[in-house]
């Protein structure tokens, strides 16, 4: 099992072959985003520094129980934090150290 809640720390693509571990890291987050919701919903919490909850399915257009399944694997993935609760809403923040890497290790001329 890999350690999704680190951000990727491996080889740039571009610099040498990867290992199949760190391989396996990059996929995992890839395929967490190969997915137009889970790219939308990545893009409305970088244009915000929290988004809550109760804003997202009215955003995306889909139903508030769509956007928990889509939540749960970006959080899987480390692309997003845990939520922060506060009374019945649930505030997200997109990790942008791990998308950061994520963009460093297949491009390390990108950031």
């Amino acid at each position: 099992m890999i350690d999704t809640s680190a951000p990727i720390c491996c080889s740039p693509v571009a610099a040498a072959p990867m290992t199949e571990t760190d391989a396996l890291e990059v996929a995992v987050r890839l395929k967490a985003l190969a997915d137009p919701v889970r790219v939308r919903l990545m893009s409305l919490l970088l244009a915000e520094a929290e988004v809550c909850t109760c804003d997202l399915a009215p955003a995306l257009g889909v139903t508030e129980a769509t956007v928990s399944h889509h939540l749960s694997v970006l959080k899987k993935a480390g692309l997003i934090g845990d939520g922060e609760r506060r009374g019945l809403n649930v505030y997200y923040r997109a990790r942008r150290d791990a998308l950061g890497a994520l963009c460093r290790v297949i491009d390390p001329n990108c950031c």
